[in-house]
């Protein structure tokens, strides 16, 4: 014979453990004062690198260094660095990418079109975000996040070749596939121009 208030005792344990185990608030995972959501926790998944891991001591380090290096203010450094890893670039590539493109100027302007830090050209940045605007390519984050996914696409695009994906992010994927189906060198002088600034060996860094 069972106990009325023994079994509804057990009734709540049942339920406290289920949602313990599934959930039953939003989805989000704490850790310390910040909260993970289901798309961050995706983008770790894939590979991305996560808020917290960019906070760490290791990461914070590089991210000095770098502003060092090229004598750019911190929150700058740490833009890069992030939206490096984010789109899984090579930091040290990346920070030499922008310091060819747009000499750590957000607002510079090609006379071609490009615009900002990586200076993207406004119809490149339409095709990995369709909804973009020109005007919203000043905007460092946005800027430094399309134009790290492009050079990561060109990159595979081109078996992982950093001089020939630089040389096709300069000059045109198109034009650089012309050139080496006819034998020829596509110009590699300005993927040069940005080796320089890259130390050998951190580009198998994320």
């Amino acid at each position: 014979m069972s106990h009325p208030s023994l079994d509804s005792a057990l009734v709540c344990a049942r339920w406290l453990l289920a949602a313990l185990v599934i959930g039953t608030g939003p989805t989000t995972h704490s850790i310390g004062s910040s909260a993970v959501g289901r798309d961050d926790i995706r983008a770790e998944a894939s590979g991305r690198v996560s808020r917290f891991e960019a906070g760490d001591p290791m990461h914070t380090r590089r991210i000095e260094a770098y502003a060092e290096r090229y004598g750019i203010e911190p929150r700058l450094s740490r833009q890069i660095y992030e939206a490096a890893r984010e789109e899984r670039v090579s930091p040290a590539l990346a920070f030499g990418l922008v310091r060819v493109e747009s000499g750590f100027d957000p607002s510079a302007v090609s006379p071609r079109g490009s615009i900002g830090l990586t200076q993207i050209k406004p119809d490149t940045a339409r095709e990995l975000a369709p909804h973009v605007r020109s005007s919203d390519l000043f905007r460092p984050g946005l800027n430094l996040r399309l134009g790290f996914r492009y050079l990561h696409s060109l990159l595979e695009r081109f078996d992982q070749d950093v001089t020939v994906a630089l040389t096709a992010y300069n000059r045109g994927p198109s034009h650089v596939e012309d050139q080496l189906e006819r034998g020829r060198s596509p110009g590699t002088a300005f993927a040069r121009k940005v080796l320089r600034n890259v130390e050998p060996g951190s580009l198998a860094t994320l």
